[in-house]
């Protein structure tokens, strides 16, 4: 992913052509590690996207990690990070995500206060949070803004 091509061209000699010289520096390969907790199989390939992107630059990287961090927030894992590194040693580059998923939280329960003319049949629609499931704060963002 970190290979180069470049070309030289010079006048030929008898000045009818160009001399063309390339070089190719194929780079490290390329591994790509993860530690710590465990992110599903076959969600590594959509949330850290190095082959479709066909790159290993920083920015690649960063949206990685927040990809991850992301992901595992969505499973109600609220302190997740997801920080990458890269080693270069004997011709390979490792990337490594080392993945924390920090406590579980789940929702105890849905409680509104201070409504007026309001029941709870009237929000029902919106509450579309249950008791028991994983705590997602922007679930919950966008429940509250509905309902505001």
């Amino acid at each position: 992913y970190e290979a180069r091509v470049t070309a030289d061209l010079a006048p030929a000699e008898d000045a009818a052509g160009v001399n063309a010289r390339v070089r190719v520096a194929m780079g490290p390969h390329v591994r790509v590690v993860f530690t710590g907790d465990p992110i599903p199989e076959d969600r590594r390939e959509s949330l850290v996207p190095i082959r479709r992107e066909r790159s290993v630059d920083q920015e690649v990287l960063e949206d990685a990690s927040r990809n991850i961090e992301v992901y595992l927030r969505g499973q109600g894992y609220r302190q997740a990070e997801a920080p990458s590194t890269r080693v270069e040693q004997d011709g390979e580059l490792v990337i490594t995500f080392a993945v924390t998923r920090g406590p579980l939280h789940r929702l105890d329960g849905v409680e509104l206060r201070g409504q007026r003319g309001l029941g709870p049949t009237d929000v029902q629609d919106l509450l579309k949070l249950q008791a028991g499931e994983p705590y997602d704060d922007r679930r919950v963002g966008t429940v509250a803004a509905a309902i505001a």
